[in-house]
């Protein structure tokens, strides 16, 4: 299993590296990426093939105590800088990937159904809806996508 960090490295290193100076980077996390990362794990074996499962178990062991999430886990940089919060956005991101085939041109998903994506990736699944306990109030892992996108401003150059 490759640990958070180990993830949230090469996730840094699949959506840089090679980028144009100047270029938009997309945080696009679907489960195709994440096995398409996992694969370039130096310690990666041919047999290996649940690389969504074993990023999912990385943010869940960084991330989620009990039923809580903890941002303050991800909330800084590495010793070489990078932004520790890489791998927890893309779990988000995925949570709405997830959502991707529910919508229907008769019903647009609820809000809420987010959250329910975002709880199953994380492991919190108790009947409660709305954000998860960690993510109150609204807008605070706001600083995260911050964290990135400055991190992205200012590292362009080392693409």
């Amino acid at each position: 299993m490759g640990s958070y960090s180990e993830w949230n490295d090469a996730m840094i290193a699949y959506f840089v590296r090679g980028a144009s100076s100047g270029a938009t980077i997309y945080l696009s996390v679907d489960d195709g990426a994440l096995v398409d990362i996992g694969s370039r794990f130096e310690q990666s074996n041919a047999d290996h093939t649940d690389w969504v499962e074993d990023f999912i178990e990385a943010v869940r062991s960084e991330c989620v105590i009990g039923r809580q999430i903890y941002l303050d886990r991800v909330s800084d940089h590495q010793p070489d800088g990078t932004p520790c919060c890489v791998a927890f956005l893309g779990s988000m991101v995925l949570a709405a990937h997830r959502m991707v085939g529910e919508e229907t041109e008769d019903q647009n998903i609820a809000p809420i159904n987010y959250f329910t994506r975002l709880r199953q990736i994380l492991g919190l699944t108790e009947a409660t809806g709305g954000r998860p306990s960690g993510l109150d109030p609204a807008g605070v892992e706001e600083k995260l996508w911050q964290m990135w996108n400055r991190w992205l401003i200012q590292n362009e150059a080392l693409w």
